[in-house]
């Protein structure tokens, strides 16, 4: 594993297999290695690393879930969610980044970019869902994290899809742009139905 003082750095150095993570144990906070090596570094220093996430690559079919108060149950709505999708509920990593927010990682698909898995999901209008871009994401096994499953660590990141399955979204968003100045003529037309009276 090498270290480097800027993200920068660490992204011309590592090589392809290579994912870049930041941690505060050492003297230089960004660092790359392959996940073996990761997973060694974490197990002995029981650091917390963060993955640094690139949104111009493949990922993880993925989200978040807000809960907007106390009284929501993440359950009920990670089973609604799932419902809609029609997908299983075993294929997700739940992890719990604070009391509120739960990030869901699919464990076998992948979707090319971001922006087909927005669509994806804006197509689906979720309201519980939400898709954000953040740099670098806590770990699995980070103390700041709660885990309820055991889950493997290679799964939990995102540009992580050597051996997963690609996720068609086929999304088509359609637009209609309207030049006219003025709206436009509604046209109503007489429909004719039966009426009984008695």
């Amino acid at each position: 594993m090498k270290s480097y003082n800027t993200l920068e750095e660490c992204i011309k150095s590592k090589s392809y297999d290579d994912f870049i993570f930041k941690q505060n144990h050492l003297q230089k906070s960004y660092s790359y290695g392959s996940l073996e090596i990761l997973k060694k570094f974490q197990k002995k220093h029981k650091c917390n690393l963060y993955e640094y996430v690139d949104y111009n690559l493949p990922i993880r079919l993925f989200f978040y879930v807000y809960l907007h108060n106390s009284k929501n149950n993440f359950e009920d709505i990670f089973s609604n969610i799932i419902k809609v999708l029609k997908f299983n509920k075993e294929d997700f990593i739940i992890i719990q980044e604070n009391d509120i927010c739960f990030r869901i990682i699919h464990k076998y698909l992948y979707v090319l970019s971001f922006e087909a898995l927005d669509n994806f999901l804006f197509k689906n209008n979720l309201y519980n869902i939400t898709l954000y871009k953040s740099q670098f994401l806590p770990c699995l096994y980070n103390n700041d994290v709660i885990i309820n499953e055991k889950y493997n660590f290679e799964d939990s990141l995102l540009n992580n899809i050597d051996t997963l399955l690609e996720f068609k979204t086929d999304t088509n968003i359609l637009t209609k742009t309207i030049t006219s100045q003025y709206i436009q003529n509604i046209e109503l037309k007489l429909f004719l139905s039966l009426c009984k009276f008695i």
